[in-house]
């Protein structure tokens, strides 16, 4: 299953993170569209960097690959 990019608060004001435990949360202002789309790419290059973004992707991949395959 792919991490997905979760909602997260740090000094009360909310962000996004990768995953669900110990990445950094990229806090934006709320009243800010472009604070908010900053945060949310940060998240996902967040992903990229550890390497479980393009990890998952490939492991599901396969998965749909077998069931494809299979059903011949």
């Amino acid at each position: 299953m792919i991490m997905p990019i979760e909602r997260c608060r740090e000094n009360n004001k909310p962000g996004y993170k990768w995953g669900k435990k110990g990445n950094k949360c990229y806090v934006y202002d709320p009243n800010n569209k472009a604070s908010e789309t900053k945060a949310r790419k940060k998240a996902h290059e967040q992903g990229i960097a550890s390497g479980e973004f393009f990890r998952e992707a490939y492991s599901r991949l396969q998965e749909v690959y077998k069931k494809m395959k299979g059903k011949k």
